[in-house]
């Protein structure tokens, strides 16, 4: 069944992800959705990079094995909304969304509006669907 979507986000976003081919999948997704830009890091300290050159509404960070960058990134910059997407009730900070794996079109789009929308510091710490 197909999954609806705006495609009217216009975001920038930013996907931190140590893993190319899931990192150019969400990429895609997120174009799909309307985000504005998306910016790509594999690795902390590229991502540091990103986020000190440009303005970024949200970051995505994929899998487990990045929830404590997930956590560094969320704790230096508490207005950055920082969503985790993982397989199980990875540990991350409470002011970050979390979304379980398999992924929904429809609740990352959710997501990510919900993050435009309001601080970071009232994004619930978890999404079921």
């Amino acid at each position: 069944m197909m999954q609806a979507i705006s495609g009217d986000l216009g975001m920038t976003v930013l996907v931190y992800s140590q893993s190319k081919p899931a990192a150019h999948a969400l990429r895609a997704m997120l174009s799909a959705m309307g985000c504005t830009s998306v910016a790509m890091a594999g690795s902390p300290d590229a991502a540091r990079e990103v986020l000190a050159a440009q303005a970024v509404d949200a970051t995505l960070v994929i899998g487990a094995e990045n929830a404590s960058s997930a956590n560094e990134f969320a704790r230096d910059h508490d207005d950055l909304p920082v969503i985790v997407l993982g397989d199980a009730a990875d540990p991350v900070a409470d002011t970050m969304l979390f979304l379980a794996k398999p992924l929904r079109l429809a609740d990352l789009e959710s997501g990510l509006k919900a993050a435009r929308k309001a601080p970071a510091a009232i994004i619930p710490a978890a999404v079921t669907g």
